[in-house]
């Protein structure tokens, strides 16, 4: 990940937005921010990142680092007032990044939930109410799982299978095609060819 320098005051202005699944789009620099804050926050707690599932890595980095420095990383939200914007929120799967009063917060969907990944590929949303609280739920019907490994296992399995099914049942007509005599007429031979 390369961290793109936003400047002191990471302006948001010609920087292009890159999907962070369970965070939303976020110039490289903020994310690349985001980052570094929270292997400092490791380091000055003693905490070994390689005994953590990314959907603890997730929740802290939102309810410790976004939640806490929200108006450096979100400049053009900063100075709105407490109801004109929802603050950031973990709710459990996703950060929801803070919003506008009155808009739909979209992002990609979470990493991880309940130790199944999910595709990057979909997003989830939540409504930010006018008095800038956040709807009762995060609708995450669009988001899919990842299919792992053991379900890439059966497909491989029902191919063969198929494969080896086909291939037995051409021979055994190349079998039988060529072991009749009354079946070597020249209307038969044009199909087996």
């Amino acid at each position: 990940m390369e961290n793109v320098n936003c400047g002191a005051d990471f302006n948001w202005s010609g920087k292009q937005l890159v999907p962070v699944q369970g965070f939303g789009w976020l110039p490289a620099c903020v994310q690349g921010e985001v980052g570094d804050r929270f292997k400092v926050l490791l380091d000055l707690a003693g905490i070994d990142k390689s005994n953590m599932s990314l959907a603890m890595e997730d929740r802290i980095k939102c309810e410790i680092v976004v939640k806490e420095y929200w108006r450096d990383f979100y400049p053009h939200l900063a100075n709105m007032s407490a109801d004109s914007v929802c603050p950031p929120l973990w709710d459990g799967a996703s950060c929801l990044p803070p919003t506008p009063s009155g808009h739909l917060a979209v992002i990609p969907c979470m990493r991880m939930y309940n130790g199944e990944y999910y595709t990057p590929h979909r997003n989830s949303s939540r409504q930010c109410m006018a008095n800038g609280s956040w709807d009762i739920i995060t609708d995450y019907t669009d988001c899919s799982k990842v299919l792992g490994e053991d379900s890439a296992d059966v497909s491989l399995i029902i191919y063969a299978a198929g494969y080896v099914l086909s291939f037995l049942a051409l021979f055994l007509s190349l079998a039988v095609f060529l072991s009749f005599r009354e079946l070597k007429c020249l209307r038969h031979k044009i199909h087996v060819g």
